[in-house]
């Protein structure tokens, strides 16, 4: 169950925390709905990222941190080069 103080990011690392245990007891003969799945989740969330990431640049909220543009916080903060 979940806690009202736990926001959705919270469970989702706590279900991917879950996951591996989970995956080990899984026969792997059958782990193409799992591939399907985790791909799905992948592009669902690369799309909410994308959301956040587009609304956070459009309030300059990168200034906050000390950055002038969003490209050289994402390289930082998003650890992407």
């Amino acid at each position: 169950m979940c806690r009202s103080s736990e926001t959705p990011l919270d469970r989702i690392m706590s279900g991917l925390a879950d996951l591996p245990g989970w995956l080990a007891d899984q026969p792997s003969g059958q782990l193409g709905q799992v591939i399907i799945k985790s791909r799905e989740i992948i592009d669902r969330t690369e799309a909410i990222a994308g959301e956040a990431t587009r609304r956070f640049e459009k309030a300059g909220g990168y200034k906050a941190d000390g950055f002038l543009g969003m490209i050289p916080w994402l390289r930082v903060n998003g650890k992407l080069s």
